[in-house]
C-alpha cells in the first residue's frame, strides 16, 4: 500500500492585482507541492509545517481559500489551497516558484483530475 499524501498551493495575491501559484519544480516540471501525511498530524497540519518549513512562508498570514481533492493517476489526495498577499511574502528556496494561471492550466491540471476546485482565471 501506498503511502497517503496531501497536496497544496497558495496563491499569491500581488500588489498590481495579477494572481500567481505556487508551484514546485522537478525534473523540469511543475507540480503543486506533495507530502506524505504523519500519523501524528492532520492533512491540513501536515501541508502547513511543508509550506512553513521548506518553503519558508508566512503560514501565519495565508488564508486557506480552497479545500478539495484531486487524483494523480490512481492516486487520490487532498488539496489545500490557500492565499498570501505579496507583501507578506519572501523569497522563495530553490525548486519553488510563483507562476501564472496559465502555466497551472496548461502545465500542471493538464495531467491531474480535480473535483470541486473553482475556476482561478
Amino acid at each position: 500500500m501506498s503511502e497517503t499524501m496531501v497536496a497544496g498551493t497558495v496563491i499569491l495575491n500581488k500588489q498590481n492585482g495579477d494572481k500567481e501559484f505556487l508551484v514546485k519544480e522537478d525534473h523540469g516540471k511543475f507540480n503543486f507541492l506533495t507530502v506524505t501525511i504523519d500519523s501524528e498530524f492532520t492533512s491540513l497540519a501536515c501541508i502547513l509545517k511543508e509550506l512553513k518549513t521548506f518553503v519558508q512562508l508566512n503560514t501565519r498570514e495565508m488564508e486557506l481559500e480552497e479545500l478539495t481533492n484531486l487524483t494523480i493517476g490512481t492516486d487520490s489526495m487532498p488539496l489545500f489551497v490557500f492565499s498570501l498577499d505579496e507583501e507578506e511574502s519572501n523569497a522563495l528556496p530553490d525548486s519553488f516558484y510563483w507562476k501564472k494561471p496559465s502555466t497551472i492550466r496548461d502545465e500542471v491540471l493538464e495531467k491531474i483530475t480535480v473535483s470541486g476546485v473553482p475556476f482561478f482565471s
